[in-house]
């Protein structure tokens, strides 16, 4: 439908309270005028109800056009206009009879206006009930043309055969009074092709359709009773007439006229309300051909035989669209079955693909974890004793490495081609998968046992160790392998603990090996896991506490500072040393806040310890890679130096040097923010690291602590472990930082040391490390003068 140049009309104005009342008002005054008719005496008084009827009905039509401005107002009009014409024609007969009091001839002005009013109604109807650009209109134009033509064979049989034959009447006679049939079959092919055809009727519609059909019925009965001289006003066809006027007008008053338009009925299967006219219409004719042979009159079989002939034509006509259109239709849901077919295809192949793609690596196309814990369930719940399932978690030593070497792509490639590799080597007796990052597992479903999962590990070793040539470039990288053999209890989740747990006792052992897991490991499996489901509660419970170890100066022994050392009082497994859970809660990210708690406790006894003389005794602090890393760390800082009171020149936080090259931009960032607080920054374990001048240079450090691994060779005079020593202080006095010995445990090392220029010693040669009120005792002996050297051998202590 194009979009009309003109503006939109207007909306029919809002209706409140009953929007029908209008329609049934009319209906009821129109019924009370019907019985006032037939009760008035006398011609004169039924002429002059009988046209206050008709011109009420034009004027209802003309008052609601204005009032609810249909789309199609020019319709309506010219319904109007009919209805006038028609109340013309019926003026001009009273007039003649009740004034002038003649009979008028046949054709006469009434029949003029009349006959003119047909036309008119043509139009109006057809613009009222016309869908514009509906589908099916062939088909309904033929279902309208089989109505009219069982119409008209009714027609012809009692009137217009009649007319035909009729001596008394002039031709012209003739030709007006078969026009009135005419005009109404007319009505009735524009009526059933149009209004009738809607797949629903509007209120309107319905009583339009009443209307007309109380016309028709009138002409009917009016022509059929003029024919036998027995019409006389007031009988049944004036009742149809003013029917015709009642209802037309009741139709124009109810809302509904203004309506947006039923769409036409385009199926091409006929509904039961429209079936019913239709094949009425369709048995009228045989009916009356048959009456007709029966009774002998031959006169009209031949007109009969020709609208039979007309009406098969018609009905064949019909069934042949009905095909085409069924046709048409059956296509088209093959169509959409094929359509439907595919889409259902391509779903499937992608709910496939989806599927592999969950259960898959994308980078190696290997199982991924999940799709491997599928077939260890399945492998456990299938095998048969003493047939065992093992498990093999490979590993490549020193993968990151290789990747901050030759890049994250050259690393993928050389994962893609480990893949390969194992499977080659397995070929269908096991499962190849990649768990993520570095590590692949291997599961055999059917492993002969503890020796047959390890010799397969031993192949996997060896395998990996030959050269693989990766973007053109040899390289030769090695693997770590954990085994776990299933027992008569085992289960997927321990199945995999167990194999991790071996490959990481693999790569502690010095990588590039394997290790069955046995229950050595077991029990050290089982004790990680009870430290790691420890760390909340311990925290919250106050399990934790700090020691501290003391640092004196090497040019005059004073006490300048302390260590604080994070111990665990465990509520089962008594003191635990640092080195038992340190790596785990970074590894499991509860370092973060065992950090947090680290600091804020040391900061806020030493905020307690008096000063000595002009000088602060320092707190050094160990920071780990997951709290340098974490966002918050710099605002914790400051806040927990405000919070208890510590004045920030006081505190030292100690980072590893592989700390500091994790993510070096934001270390840097960081350190600066801490500096700008005046902490100030040592590195810890200088010496095991990367120990380059260039990044000492780069970082903003101010302490450097030697490791104890470099001060323990300095138990023997003539050892080489001095030029290291040396080496480290030459570098830290050009950079202008202080240098702290970790670990002195002999006198020769302390003196060593102080002749060599260090600045700072700690261990156990001067103090193991000691409480928090055995510190403040220490600081406030060291208020009245400096400590003093004892050599007593080993156990020797600086006495604060």
């Amino acid at each position: 439908m194009t979009r009309s140049p003109f503006p939109r009309r207007p909306s029919p104005p809002a209706e409140h309270g009953d929007p029908a009342a209008a329609c049934r008002a009319v209906l009821v005054v129109g019924a009370a005028l019907i019985t006032a008719y037939y009760l008035a005496p006398g011609h004169p008084a039924k002429y002059s109800i009988y046209l206050l009827v008709g011109v009420a009905s034009v004027a209802c039509i003309v008052v609601s056009n204005v009032r609810y401005r249909p789309a199609d107002s020019l319709g309506w009009s010219l319904i109007a206009v009919a209805g006038a014409l028609f109340v013309l024609g019926d003026g001009v007969l009273d007039f003649d009879d009740v004034v002038r009091h003649i009979s008028p001839g046949i054709p006469s002005l009434a029949d003029a206006l009349y006959l003119a009013a047909y036309p008119v109604l043509f139009w109006g109807v057809f613009r009222v009930g016309h869908r514009g650009g509906a589908a099916g209109g062939r088909e309904r134009c033929a279902d309208a043309a089989m109505v009219s033509l069982g119409a008209f064979a009714v027609c012809s049989r009692f009137l217009i055969d009649d007319y035909l034959q009729d001596p008394r009447l002039h031709p012209i006679g003739r030709a007006v009074l078969t026009a009135y049939p005419l005009m109404d079959l007319g009505v009735l092919f524009v009526l059933t092709g149009t209004v009738m055809a809607a797949a629903n009727w509007r209120v309107a519609d319905q009583l339009l359709i009443i209307s007309v059909a109380a016309m028709l019925v009138g002409d009917f009965l009016y022509d059929l009773m003029n024919l036998d001289g027995t019409y006389a006003v007031g009988g049944p066809a004036d009742a149809a007439y003013l029917l015709q006027y009642v209802v037309l007008g009741a139709a124009a008053a109810h809302p509904s006229m203004a309506h947006a338009l039923p769409a036409r009925r385009s199926d091409p299967v006929l509904g039961l309300r429209w079936v019913v006219p239709v094949t009425t219409a369709g048995l009228v004719v045989p009916v009356i051909l048959l009456i007709t042979g029966l009774r002998g009159n031959s006169r009209d079989v031949p007109l009969l035989a020709g609208l039979s002939i007309a009406l098969f034509s018609l009905v064949m006509l019909r069934m042949f669209w009905l095909f085409g259109r069924l046709r048409n239709k059956t296509l088209e849901l093959e169509q959409s079955a094929g359509s439907l077919r595919a889409a259902l295809s391509k779903e499937s192949r992608m709910e496939s693909e989806m599927m592999y793609r969950s259960l898959h690596d994308s980078l190696t196309g290997l199982p991924n974890r999940v799709l491997l814990h599928d077939r260890i369930d399945h492998s456990l719940a299938v095998r048969r004793m003493p047939t065992t399932v093992a498990l093999c978690v490979c590993g490549l030593d020193d993968f990151t490495a290789i990747n901050d070497a030759f890049g994250h792509d050259f690393g993928d490639q050389l994962l893609v081609l480990v893949g390969r590799r194992l499977t080659t080597m397995v070929q269908g007796r096991g499962t190849v998968a990649r768990l993520g990052g570095d590590e692949f597992a291997i599961l055999l479903e059917a492993a002969d046992g503890r020796d047959g999962a390890a010799a397969l590990a031993e192949r996997v070793v060896a395998l990996i160790r030959l050269p693989m040539t990766v973007s053109g470039q040899q390289i030769e990288v090695s693997v770590s392998v954990g085994v776990a053999v299933s027992s008569l209890h085992s289960s997927t989740d321990r199945l995999l603990t167990e194999a991790e747990a071996a490959l990481r006792e693999a790569k502690a052992s010095g990588k590039d090996t394997l290790v069955v897991f046995e229950q050595l490991l077991r029990n050290r499996a089982t004790d990680r896991r009870t430290l790691i489901n420890s760390f909340p509660g311990s925290l919250s419970n106050g399990d934790f506490f700090l020691e501290y170890q003391p640092q004196f100066s090497l040019s005059d022994s004073r006490l300048v500072g302390f260590e604080a050392l994070v111990r665990w009082r465990h509520p089962v497994l008594g003191v635990i040393a640092p080195d038992r859970f340190i790596t785990l809660a970074e590894e499991t990210g509860f370092m973060v806040p065992l950090g947090r708690w680290i600091l804020e406790k040391a900061c806020s006894e030493a905020a307690a310890w008096p000063t000595v003389g002009d000088r602060s005794i320092s707190l050094s602090v160990n920071v780990s890679g997951r709290q340098m890393q974490s966002p918050k760390f710099l605002a914790d800082v400051r806040a927990i130096s405000g919070r208890v009171g510590l004045d920030c020149s006081a505190l030292v936080l100690e980072i590893t040097e592989t700390v500091l090259m994790v993510d070096p931009g934001r270390t840097i960032t960081t350190l600066q923010g801490l500096r700008g607080l005046g902490i100030r920054i040592a590195v810890d374990d200088f010496g095991t690291g990367y120990s380059s001048l260039s990044y000492l240079r780069q970082f903003p450090v101010d302490i450097l602590k030697i490791d104890k691994s470099f001060i323990d060779p300095l138990h023997d005079p003539a050892g080489e472990g001095i030029a290291f020593v040396e080496t480290i202080l030459r570098l830290a006095e050009d950079l202008r930082l202080v240098t702290i010995a970790e670990g002195v445990e002999v006198a020769h090392q302390w003196d060593t040391l102080g002749r060599l220029g260090c600045d700072e010693a700690q261990g156990f040669f001067m103090s193991p490390p000691v409480s928090a009120w055995e510190a403040m005792t220490m600081i406030t002996r060291s208020v009245t003068g400096p400590a003093e050297k004892d050599h007593r051998g080993a156990g020797a202590r600086l006495k604060a």
